[in-house]
């Protein structure tokens, strides 16, 4: 059989490393596809895609709330119907969530009743140099050694330096203080 230039419908033109030239369609690897075929890949590409992206946010999002609610509740139960929500309805669970959680981390909670704590607790005095925490019956600031409180010489309590005559013997403070 002699040889024969290929129909005219199977011929493009392309460029060549040689300039631009007509091709065979078949050398191209598109060979039997016809543009249904190529839509109908591309539509199951695309909906591949969609649901590899669909099942990577739904795990995201079951993930992180399962560790949320377990910064903010420790009941076992809770923590269980929080994560079956969020897993069986997805993003409408995960709103559900939202409204109905803890409106605070464990942690919030505990500094929150620490602040409580320390504001009920009365105010301890302060060291006039450095304003450290000190106790009644410090005589020198432990932070500084700034002396704060000298003994009476009649009765040995503690008196400030401030102090003219011991409020419990009714002393005379002998000397200045140094």
């Amino acid at each position: 059989m002699p040889w024969r230039a290929p129909a005219r419908s199977r011929l493009r033109f392309s460029a060549t490393t040689r300039g631009w030239r007509w091709r065979d369609r078949r050398d191209s690897g598109q060979l039997g596809r016809s543009v249904p075929e190529l839509l109908q890949s591309a539509i199951e590409l695309a909906i591949t895609l969609f649901g590899a992206y669909f099942a990577a946010v739904w795990l995201c999002v079951a993930v992180w709330t399962i560790r949320d609610i377990r910064s903010r509740t420790t009941d076992g139960f809770v923590q269980f119907l929080c994560g079956i929500l969020v897993i069986l309805f997805n993003l409408p669970g995960f709103a559900l969530y939202l409204i109905l959680r803890p409106p605070e981390t464990l942690a919030d909670a505990e500094a929150r009743a620490a602040r409580i704590r320390a504001a009920a607790r009365p105010a301890s005095e302060a060291c006039p140099r450095c304003h450290g925490p000190i106790e009644s019956d410090y005589r020198v600031c432990p932070r500084c050694r700034t002396a704060l409180r000298e003994p009476c010489v009649a009765c040995g309590r503690l008196m400030s330096l401030e102090w003219q005559a011991c409020p419990y013997c009714a002393t005379q403070r002998a000397s200045a203080p140094e």
